[in-house]
């Protein structure tokens, strides 16, 4: 049965998101697709990571991360509002129409600055801004800065994958080797042409491919792992940590709540005097190994609970009422004894008043009622002594 209901779930990608969004349908037994389900034929929906431009209805089904709340999260100055407005801690920040603001009395947001688009994804759309000629440099551009935050002295970087409140997996950043940085480079330019080519259905030569891009890691290596930008291209790596400090846990719990989303992958550090910041919350990320199967596992066991058919509740029935009509007790208690009623001593009971009611209206002189008296006496003996 469960089978049955998972098999009419729907793993809704968007086609930045369908690698990983195909592999989760396809270890859960369900459909995928970058369109929208056919409602009447869907269980559940999971969006991972789905791009809508426009409000999206679906109706009565049951969602995880419903898409129009993954594309506020895509805005990411949207995204940092909704969370500074749930007391969420994160950095300070400004949108550029008040970058003239940036170290007055009053604002709060300091230089160093970082400026940034209201989309931006890994390296994309960045400004160092240690002056403000560096802010005046980034406004200039033709797509330039949107915002302006303030910089965190990272101690360490986390990524947690929560889900309906509970953290799944953990994982760190930390510094690659020169060698490691240039075999990360190479492996993920490499898959990059290659899902590229195979979705332009083109033939990529990878020997000469792989030449290229093994000289231009080499040059990328040497200059170091980028201390500003800690991206996996840029020469770091995540390993998994299985303790985490619970107010960062709760931050990003928090996070999550207040972009009303079930579950993301929340990038999150402390910084150098101890303090937890949330960067931002990645509703599709891209999962393979260990994470992967910590998502497979918590998902399925989500969609069985809210799927699994509930048992019925028993409906309570009232006693019937045995209230004596034309019969008097005698039909009471004749019907209750016929209907399986009471048992017992109380049947008993019951049946001893039927008959003392019918003795009681054939007397017809005081002798016969003395005689009934006593009788009845002997009928119930006992019953109604203390």
């Amino acid at each position: 049965m469960i089978d049955k209901l998972l098999a009419n779930a729907y793993i809704y990608h968007s086609p930045a998101t369908d690698i990983t969004g195909t592999a989760l349908a396809e270890a859960l037994g369900c459909k995928h697709g970058s369109k929208k389900p056919v409602l009447k034929n869907t269980s559940f929906i999971v969006a991972w990571g789905a791009k809508t431009s426009e409000k999206c209805t679906l109706g009565t089904v049951p969602v995880l991360n419903h898409p129009d709340k993954i594309r506020t999260n895509r805005n990411k100055f949207k995204a940092m509002e909704a969370m500074s407005g749930a007391g969420v801690n994160i950095a300070p920040f400004v949108p550029a129409a008040q970058a003239g603001n940036i170290g007055q009395p009053g604002c709060p947001v300091m230089l160093p600055v970082i400026g940034r688009r209201n989309y931006h994804q890994g390296g994309k759309g960045f400004w160092m801004c240690p002056t403000k000629a560096q802010i005046d440099a980034a406004l200039a551009e033709e797509k330039g800065a949107q915002y302006f935050q303030n910089m965190i002295e990272i101690g360490t970087e986390y990524r947690l994958h929560i889900m309906k409140g509970e953290l799944i997996y953990a994982v760190k950043k930390v510094q690659r080797t020169v060698k490691e940085f240039e075999q990360a480079y190479v492996r993920q330019e490499m898959e990059k042409h290659e899902n590229l080519a195979k979705k332009n259905k083109r033939t990529l030569d990878k020997a000469t491919m792989e030449t290229m891009l093994k000289s231009q890691a080499k040059k990328i290596a040497a200059d170091g792992a980028n201390q500003l930008l800690r991206s996996n291209k840029l020469g770091w790596k995540f390993v998994r940590v299985k303790k985490v400090a619970k107010g960062l846990i709760d931050e990003g719990v928090k996070a999550l709540a207040a972009l009303g989303l079930d579950f993301g992958a929340v990038d999150c550090v402390t910084a150098t005097d101890g303090t937890h910041y949330i960067l931002e919350v990645n509703t599709g990320p891209g999962l393979t190994g260990t994470p992967f199967d910590a998502y497979v596992a918590a998902l399925k066991k989500l969609i069985e609970t809210e799927l699994k058919p509930k048992p019925k509740a028993k409906k309570k029935v009232a006693p019937k009422k045995t209230a004596a009509k034309k019969g008097g007790l005698a039909a009471a208690a004749a019907a209750g004894i016929a209907a399986g009623g009471n048992e017992g001593a109380k049947a008993t009971l019951m049946s001893k008043l039927a008959l003392a009611q019918e003795m009681v209206a054939n007397t017809e002189s005081d002798d016969e009622a003395e005689v009934l008296s006593t009788v009845m006496g002997r009928m119930f003996a006992g019953v109604f002594d203390d």
